[in-house]
C-alpha cells in the first residue's frame, strides 16, 4: 500500500515539473509556473509582483566588428615597392610592443599606405650579477637579466606628406613603455645636386673639414706617384721635403 501511494506521488511531480517552467528571480529564488494556467502572461504577473524584470535582452554585437578588432591587420599591396619610412619599435614588455605593432600596421592601412609585415629584429639581452647579501661572508651571486625586444614596420610608395602626417599620429599614441625612432627616405631626381647652390664660406668649410680628415688610399697611391716622379726627375733632392711639399699641396686643394 506505501509503495502504491508513493509511485503515485513520484508520477503526479513529474506531470507537474513537465508542465511547469523555471523562472529565476532576481533575487535568485526558482518559481515554478504552469503553462496551462499563465499561458503567455506569467512573466508579466511575476514581474509585477516582485517588482524586477525577469528577462533581460542582451546587444547583439556583430561578428563582423569583432573579427575586425581581434583579426590580423589588414595590408595594401606595394605597387612599386619603393621604402619610404622605416618605424623601429623596442620595448621590455613584449606584449605593448606586439600590441603597437598590430595598431601601427591598422593606422597605415587606414590611410591607404602600404605597410610590410613584421621584421622581428634580434632581441638585446643584458646580465647583472650582484651580491645577493650585504653580509661581509656571503657566498652567492644574483643575476639578473633583461630583454629588449625589437620589431621594425617599412612603409612604402607612399608621399612625403602622407608619411609626416603618419609619423606624426603614430609618435602622439605611443603608449608607455615602448620606445620609437623612424627613418625617412626622400627622393630626388637625377642631376638635382647640379641645381643645388652653395656659398663660398660654406665651400671653405667643407674644404677645412676635408682636409683634416685622413687620406684615403687612392690619395696615398697618388702622392706616391708625384713623389716617385720629383725623385725621377731629381734623384739628389731631399725625400723628406718633397713629401711635405707634395702632402700640403694635396690638403690645399679642395676635394
Amino acid at each position: 500500500m506505501f509503495s502504491a501511494c508513493r509511485t503515485n506521488l513520484f508520477d503526479l511531480s513529474t506531470k507537474i515539473l513537465k508542465n511547469s517552467t523555471k523562472i529565476t528571480s532576481g533575487n535568485g529564488l526558482i518559481i515554478l509556473g504552469s503553462q496551462k494556467r499563465f499561458g503567455s502572461t506569467h512573466s508579466e504577473l511575476l514581474g509585477k509582483a516582485l517588482g524586477e524584470k525577469l528577462f533581460f535582452e542582451e546587444e547583439k554585437v556583430p561578428i563582423e566588428s569583432i573579427d575586425e578588432v581581434y583579426a590580423q591587420p589588414k595590408r595594401l599591396e606595394p605597387t612599386h615597392g619603393i621604402p619610404v619610412c622605416q618605424v623601429q619599435l623596442r620595448s621590455y614588455s613584449l606584449h605593448r610592443l606586439d600590441f603597437y605593432v598590430e595598431f601601427i600596421q591598422k593606422v597605415a592601412y587606414t590611410m591607404k599606405m602600404p605597410c610590410s609585415g613584421t621584421v622581428f629584429l634580434p632581441t638585446r639581452k643584458q646580465r647583472w650579477a650582484v651580491l645577493k647579501s650585504p653580509f661581509v661572508h656571503k657566498s652567492a651571486m644574483e643575476i639578473f637579466e633583461r630583454r629588449t625586444h625589437k620589431r621594425l614596420i617599412q612603409i612604402r610608395d607612399a608621399s612625403p606628406e602622407s608619411v609626416e602626417a603618419f609619423l606624426k599620429y603614430v609618435e602622439e599614441n605611443v603608449p608607455a613603455g615602448v620606445g620609437m625612432k623612424s627613418k625617412t627616405f626622400e627622393y630626388e631626381q637625377v642631376g638635382y645636386g647640379k641645381s643645388v647652390s652653395v656659398d663660398k664660406a660654406e665651400m671653405e668649410k667643407l674644404n677645412e673639414i676635408a682636409a683634416k680628415l685622413p687620406p684615403t688610399p687612392r690619395d696615398i697611391k697618388n702622392m706616391a706617384e708625384l713623389v716617385a716622379a720629383e725623385l725621377a726627375k731629381n734623384p739628389k733632392a731631399n725625400i723628406e721635403n718633397i713629401t711635405k711639399e707634395i702632402i700640403s699641396k694635396a690638403r690645399s686643394l679642395p676635394k
